[in-house]
């Protein structure tokens, strides 16, 4: 799950981390039954602003590649997305679903 900037980190993983510290690391979260993988990462919005932090979102980004590649749900990656809504954001996680 990616998560975009310091509102979606919080309204998922709480106020105790902040988006500088927590980005580029990946955290376990158990929402309802299903356990998944967590990144953050600035907010688009943010890396308008301040576009030497634009470096910091791409090595997010490339360790989100990894991870779906680790996962081998590359072919098509359409059928693995699994959306939920918690407390008005959309999310989507990636399960690894047999082929």
């Amino acid at each position: 799950m990616l998560l975009l900037g310091s509102t979606a980190l919080n309204a998922v993983i709480g106020n105790e981390l902040v988006i500088s510290k927590a980005r580029g690391k990946w955290i376990n979260k158990k929402i309802g039954n299903i356990e998944t993988n967590v990144i953050a990462s600035f907010h688009p919005a943010f890396l308008m602003r301040q576009p030497d932090q634009k470096k910091f979102a791409w090595e997010d980004l490339k360790m989100i590649r990894k991870k779906i590649s680790e996962f081998k749900i590359y072919k098509n990656l359409r059928n693995y997305f699994l959306k939920l809504k918690y407390k008005s954001f959309l999310i989507y996680i990636v399960t690894n679903q047999p082929d």
